[in-house]
C-alpha cells in the first residue's frame, strides 16, 4: 500500500466512521473542570461572567430595539454582536451542557456523511 495512493483511503474512512467528538470533550473538560476545583470559586465566577454578560447583550439587545423603533425596529447588523455575546456566556455558564450537545450533532451529520460516502462508493 502505498501512502498517497487510493488502497490508503478505506482505512481511514474506516477508523474515520465511528467519530465521538462528544467523549473527547468529556475528557477534556474534566481534566479542566478538576484542574480548577483546587482553585476557590473560579468555576463561580465563570458562571457569573456568563450570567453577566448574558443579562447585559439582552439589556442592550432591549435598548436598541427601542431606540430604533420608528426605523422600524432592529437591523439584522446591529444584532450580530448581541448573538455572539449569547453565545459565549451561555457556554460560560454551561460547559458541560451545550459544548456535548453541539459536538452531538456535529457527531451525526459528520457520521452520516462519512457513512453516505461510502454507501456511495465515493471513498
Amino acid at each position: 500500500m502505498d501512502i498517497i495512493g487510493y488502497g490508503d483511503l478505506p482505512i481511514v474512512t474506516d477508523a474515520a466512521s465511528n467519530i465521538n467528538l462528544q467523549s473527547k470533550w468529556g475528557t477534556f473538560w474534566g481534566s479542566v473542570s478538576s484542574a480548577l476545583s483546587g482553585v476557590s470559586g473560579v468555576m463561580t465566577m465563570i458562571t457569573i461572567v456568563g450570567f453577566i454578560m448574558i443579562v447585559l447583550s439582552l439589556g442592550k439587545f432591549l435598548y436598541e430595539k427601542r431606540k430604533s423603533q420608528g426605523a422600524g425596529g432592529i437591523a439584522g447588523q446591529q444584532a450580530k454582536p448581541i448573538w455572539w455575546a449569547l453565545a459565549l456566556g451561555g457556554l460560560l455558564i454551561a460547559p458541560e451542557v451545550l459544548v456535548p450537545i453541539f459536538l452531538g450533532v456535529f457527531d451525526i451529520l459528520i457520521n452520516l456523511v462519512i457513512n453516505l460516502g461510502n454507501s456511495a462508493g465515493i471513498w
